[in-house]
């Protein structure tokens, strides 16, 4: 499959004048009259922050929570993947990751590791990275089929800078803190569609991705940009395919996440890690 002089025509105008609007994150946390007044499903992407000088990866985060009271269920979270689907019911929008710890005599305590606002049930997927006091930093956005449906593409950028992204024939600009949904149609089960993204550095414009991009007839599918730790001026991305609305989800605790270390690499980069079969 070819590119269409409109495609090529995007890597050349990435000066032009917005296309189209974007979605402010804010205005999408709003849930659907059909789901129950306090249950959610959560998926965790996190997004490691590797640090050559600690010798150790970051290879993922164990992640506890509570729920029906206090039934606790742990997601192991690897870098640049989503977990598991989990659900949540406890009463409150809030829901607080944790890990366990000696309290000195002999018992466990909860030491809080992340809170995070569901805002209406439906759902999400939990953003979490790793901030500079080492702590984590979560925020959550709606991906349910209400107003994710088939056959899309989302942009989400949770950059600092503007990206001009094109799916198929359309171009849309895309500010930090903001999403753009794109459609997509074929007559195959799976298909691709030109893909094509540019970023702003102050004065200057790059291109950070053209490619034919595999989509899934009736599929959703989910890109997210972000910083690129490796050259802070500029920025990437990750794309994932995301499952069907579950309709019952039951809580499985993952394992504990396994450490890399350096030494057990040599290809030390950011890169999508093998999370371990479930």
């Amino acid at each position: 499959m070819s590119f269409s002089k409109k495609t090529i025509g995007f890597i050349l105008l990435v000066c032009i004048s917005l296309t189209a609007p974007s979605v402010g994150l804010l205005a999408q946390n709003r849930g659907s009259a059909d789901e129950k007044a306090d249950r959610y499903i959560f998926h965790v992407l996190y997004f490691a922050k590797n640090d050559i000088g600690s010798g150790v990866l970051d290879s993922g985060v164990d992640l506890k929570f509570a729920t029906n009271g206090d039934e606790v269920y742990q997601v192991a979270a690897y870098p640049n993947q989503l977990s598991r689907a989990m659900s949540y019911s406890n009463g409150s929008s809030v829901l607080t990751f944790f890990k366990e710890v000696p309290d000195g005599e002999g018992g466990m305590v909860r030491q809080p590791m992340a809170r995070v606002d569901l805002g209406k049930p439906g759902t999400k997927l939990i953003i979490m990275t790793p901030n500079s006091q080492r702590r984590l930093s979560a925020r959550a956005v709606d991906i349910g089929g209400y107003d994710f449906g088939k056959n899309k593409v989302r942009i989400i950028n949770f950059s600092k800078q503007t990206v001009r992204a094109m799916v198929g024939e359309t171009i849309a600009d895309i500010v930090p803190m903001s999403l753009k949904d794109y459609s997509f149609s074929g007559d195959t089960r799976r298909f691709f569609v030109p893909f094509a993204m540019a970023g702003f550095n102050n004065e200057e414009s790059y291109v950070i991705e053209k490619k034919r991009y595999a989509v899934k007839r009736d599929g959703r599918h989910l890109i997210i940009v972000f910083q690129d730790s490796r050259n802070p001026e500029r920025v990437t991305y990750r794309s994932f395919a995301i499952p069907d609305d579950a309709v019952q989800v039951t809580n499985i605790s993952d394992d504990d996440v396994v450490k890399i270390k350096m030494e057990d690499r040599d290809d030390f980069k950011d890169a999508v890690y093998e999370a371990p079969p479930r």
